[in-house]
């Protein structure tokens, strides 16, 4: 990876040097031989011929001390006046920039006097018509003499109107063609390498930032394959209407994906609300001006965005600063790049429009400024990369961890599982022999009052501690359970209450149950079985012995309604907020035996089979506990 990006940083330099290297040769040869006294005269409605314009007065004709004609976005036609001061031979006239849409030269007929030739170029034709097969529009002129010839060129285009002629002896111009060429193509590389780069994180992370620097860097590298003329030369050589508007489409695409890779980037979302919208406008306006851009109003669509460009960059700028002093991972690099951006978009889109007359080095500002920015903002999302590459390492850790600490908590529930049972038989074996013991002594010990008192105190003890530790069983068994609502299956909650309530063999007047109807349900009958014995249970144990505990069923769509009511103590109101919670009893319980595990029991049973309990106010006295349960839709019930 580090080899890579070295390999990028470096082609880029070469790119820079190469630029200066061949602006440096064409000052060089304009030194010699050279195009002199180039002038323009504006065509404003495109009317005038080749005849009006050598028949105008000469102050109609603007001077061009700079060499170069730098008009900005119009569709003002425009007629150049140049003089080819060269020594008789074969000169090459190379114009650049190659997105060009018509090109005219009129070259006077050395054999007749006042007569001119009109020889065309520009994208409005195959490269195969063209004179010669170069990136950018090439005319060979054949010097008879050594005097002074002055040439017409007439340029309209949709983009923006800048033409800088060049003159150059063949060898000359195509060695400068060639390393030109390979500059370029080098620059093109290395938007290449950072794509190929940026696909690999993209693959292994899946970041949603990476798709969107995908299609900006994609839709960059097209738009400088075409302005660099390399999509005519060589991709499309026969097709001069593609050509026309390939520049105006990807130019458009890379404004649209890269507002919405910085809006990413940024972390723009719908809290920052002018600013979200304004993002995705900068995304869906520039899209929306593609279809224009094909019916031919490249100039009025590209034009006003070139000025919305320049005011998203600034936003850029100020937001990648604002996370840079936040310590933001990789802002350093944002920063990096849009201040690359903004100085490099600046110099181009002011010469595009027509403010700065420097012909070609504004132009190749922007293709050396979009490899910096690209570059920039890689080293960006490799940061982030980095950052996130850590965050699930450190995610994959934590689980790692949570699951080796449920391994040893799962390992000791099940040694304590164990150590519970064995408890349990240690004790419950002797009290069983002490509760036995007893029985016996009362059947051989005469009646006696005191005797008898004493014998059931030793027997209520005994079954006392034999429920606690049934008790504590029995949350041992519920309270750590993992996989027991795998076996649930359909019941019919009345037929099962009916069957608990038998069970216990005690008198309407004391236990009654009233049901009204099938109450079908979804659940584990063993673990329904607990919940209804532990509210049973509750209810007999806090209610007199000659009051009434009444359970009523009901099946209320979409719910399951089980009530449990006694003529207890009931509940006092501090209890009711945490009555449900382990190892919770009333202060006015009593000696009544209890563990405070009944009714964590019975809520905790309720949710696992997504219900609740809760307790209800009652005026008659006594406590009133509700269950409520899905009712089930199937009709096969156990």
């Amino acid at each position: 990876m580090r080899l890579l990006l070295f390999q990028t940083l470096s082609l880029t330099s070469i790119v820079v040097a190469g630029m200066m290297a061949a602006t440096a040769t064409a000052t060089a040869t304009a030194a010699g031989p050279a195009l002199r006294d180039l002038a323009v005269l504006v065509d404003p409605a495109g009317e005038e011929t080749l005849a009006s314009v050598l028949a105008a007065a000469p102050e109609r004709f603007t001077p061009l001390p700079s060499g170069n004609l730098v008009a900005g976005y119009t569709r003002r036609v425009h007629w150049l006046r140049l003089t080819l001061d060269a020594p008789a031979g074969e000169w090459i006239l190379d114009i650049l920039p190659p997105f060009l849409d018509d090109l005219r030269l009129y070259e006077p007929d050395p054999g007749r006097p006042g007569v001119f030739r009109e020889r065309r170029a520009g994208f409005g034709l195959p490269i195969t018509d063209q004179e010669i097969a170069y990136r950018g529009f090439a005319f060979r002129l054949a010097q008879p003499d050594d005097q002074p010839r002055t040439f017409y060129l007439r340029l309209a285009t949709t983009g923006s109107s800048i033409l800088v002629p060049r003159l150059w002896a063949p060898a000359a111009f195509h060695a400068t063609a060639t390393l030109e060429a390979s500059l370029l193509l080098a620059g093109l590389a290395v938007l290449l390498t950072v794509m190929l780069l940026a696909l690999n994180h993209w693959f292994w992370l899946r970041d949603p930032l990476s798709p969107w620097f995908l299609a900006y860097v994609g839709c960059l590298f097209l738009n400088l394959l075409g302005s660099f003329g390399f999509v005519a030369q060589y991709l499309l050589p026969n097709a001069p209407l593609i050509n026309r508007h390939w520049l105006g489409v990807f130019a458009l695409g890379a404004i649209a994906f890269g507002n919405g890779f910085y809006r990413l980037l940024f972390n723009i979302d719908r809290r920052h609300r002018l600013l979200y919208r304004l993002y995705w406008a900068g995304i869906v306006v520039p899209l929306l001006g593609i279809p224009l851009v094909l019916l031919g109003y490249r100039t009025e669509v590209i034009s006003p965005l070139l000025n919305a460009v320049i005011l998203m960059n600034g936003i850029g700028l100020y937001l990648s600063l604002r996370l840079w002093r936040g310590g933001e991972p990789g802002s350093g690099f944002m920063f990096s790049a849009n201040l690359i951006s903004m100085l490099g978009i600046l110099v181009t889109i002011l010469h595009l429009l027509g403010y700065v007359r420097a012909g070609l080095p504004p132009l190749y500002s922007l293709h050396v400024a979009s490899l910096g920015t690209v570059l920039a903002l890689y080293l960006a999302i490799g940061a982030r990369f980095r950052g996130l590459r850590d965050d699930r390492q450190r995610a994959q850790d934590r689980a790692r961890r949570a699951q080796a600490e449920a391994e040893q908590e799962r390992a000791a529930r099940a040694e304590q599982s164990g150590l519970f049972a064995m408890i349990s038989h240690e004790i419950k074996t002797p009290l069983t022999m002490i509760d036995g013991a007893v029985q016996s002594l009362q059947a051989l010990v005469p009646p006696a009052p005191e005797v008898d008192r004493r014998h059931e105190r030793i027997r209520r003890a005994v079954s006392r501690i034999n429920a606690l530790v049934e008790k504590t069983l029995e949350y041992d068994r519920i309270g750590h359970e993992t996989q027991t609502l795998e076996h649930r299956i359909p019941l019919d909650l009345g037929r099962l209450t009916h069957s608990v309530i038998a069970g216990y063999g005690l008198p309407l007047t004391r236990l009654a149950l009233t049901v009204g109807g099938p109450v079908p349900i979804i659940g584990n009958p063993n673990l329904i079985e607990v919940l209804l014995a532990n509210l049973v249970d509750n209810a007999l144990k806090y209610s007199p012995e000659d009051t009434q505990v009444s359970v009523t069923l009901s099946a209320t769509r979409p719910k399951a309604l089980l009530e449990v009511r006694d003529r207890g103590p009931g509940i006092p109101p501090p209890l009711r907020p945490i009555l449900f919670d382990r190892y919770v009893r009333g202060q006015n319980v009593g000696d009544i035996p209890g563990a405070g595990l009944g009714l964590y029991l019975v809520r905790r049973i309720a949710r696992w089979h997504e219900g609740e309990v809760d307790c209800l106010e009652r005026e008659a006295g006594g406590a009133c506990l509700r269950v409520t349960l899905p009712l089930s839709l199937r009709k096969e019930m156990a």
